[in-house]
């Protein structure tokens, strides 16, 4: 509050705009409804009527609103700059990184804290070099994107969250905690080549007129996509970990190793213990379905992983409609003021 009182400079207001409160009441129903259903698939499934009615009225609620929007004169967010392609291919490129950034990034802490347990201040210091790097990273790329174009930025950036996305999707409950910090420091240094230049890219080709329009836009689909990326992910974890679950838990028989090894605890725990056979069995299967759990959450994070890195080439693969030097405004971005 007081940086902003000291540095950003007073504007004039706009007079004459009329607050879209239609727009309103329709892109709250339509993201909000569609990011809830979203977050129930996990508990209820894909084929559950309420998830189904409630992502259905989303979009019907996104569809109206966006059909709305292209016809009113002071639009709260106005999807008529998409018109612009370079405008567009920006957002779109960013809209993915977002899904395969922040939807994965959500997932480290509750690998540390709950598989790991680490308490929140540690998880922060273990996060902390990530920040770091993305303050190091960010102004960087914005000079080299002066010099050389936002393309080969934004490419070299996927193809560095891409690996490290991978690598990430190969840790365990044994995973060093220094190997963690330096994947978050190489994620950090992606993140700032990526997220930052293709902003930058979407606004810089939209005349100066409607560059507050088109901030509002782009930082409205931001965030929509980074929830998507959050709900989608934690979908396929909590999916996942009930379907691993079952199969480790289908591997504990007389003949397997997992099967051995449970004998072996409940002869350690008659021996060392003095439990019952009764007693010594009911523990040895709660401490081998506390271990299935855990490592079925781990495998369900893998896989969860996995789809951030097919997000990466994906991704990787759009950043070549990306201009390579010069970003120039599009008049067509103004069609309509």
């Amino acid at each position: 509050m007081v940086l902003g009182a000291l540095l950003l400079q007073p504007g004039k207001p706009k007079l004459g705009g009329r607050f879209d409160g239609v727009g309103f009441v329709l892109s709250s129903l339509g993201f909000g409804l569609t990011l809830y259903g979203l977050s129930q698939v996990g508990g209820h499934g894909w084929g559950s009527l309420e998830v189904r009615a409630l992502i259905g009225a989303g979009l019907v609620s996104l569809l109206a609103f966006i059909v709305y929007e292209l016809f009113r004169r002071d639009p709260l967010l106005d999807v008529r700059l998409f018109a612009n392609a370079q405008f567009t291919n920006s957002n779109v490129v960013g809209w993915v990184s977002t899904v395969a950034l922040f939807g994965a990034e959500f997932m480290l802490p509750l690998y540390l804290q709950n598989l790991r347990g680490l308490s929140a201040v540690d998880t922060g210091l273990i996060l902390m070099p990530q920040g770091l790097s993305i303050a190091l990273a960010g102004p960087l790329a914005g000079r080299l994107v002066d010099r050389l174009g936002p393309r080969w930025i934004v490419m070299f950036g996927f193809i560095l969250m891409a690996v490290n996305t991978f690598q990430l999707s190969q840790i365990t409950l044994t995973t060093d905690y220094g190997t963690l910090r330096w994947l978050l420091v190489l994620r950090g240094l992606a993140l700032g080549c990526t997220m930052q230049p293709t902003t930058l890219t979407a606004l810089a080709s939209v005349p100066p007129e409607v560059r507050t329009n088109a901030t509002s836009l782009v930082t409205a689909m931001r965030s929509v996509w980074q929830s998507f990326g959050i709900a989608m992910l934690s979908t396929v974890v909590q999916t996942q970990s009930v379907n691993h679950a079952q199969v480790l838990g289908w591997q504990v028989r007389p003949d397997t190793t997992q099967g051995q090894f449970l004998e072996q605890i409940v002869a350690t725990l008659q021996q060392n213990a003095g439990l019952s056979e009764v007693g010594a069995n009911a523990t040895a299967a709660t401490l081998m379905l506390s271990q299935i759990g855990q490592q079925a959450a781990v495998l369900a994070f893998g896989d969860a992983y996995r789809i951030s890195f097919a997000a990466a080439i994906v991704a990787f693969f759009l950043a070549i409609v990306l201009p390579g030097r010069g970003v120039r405004a599009d008049p067509a971005a103004a069609m309509g003021h």
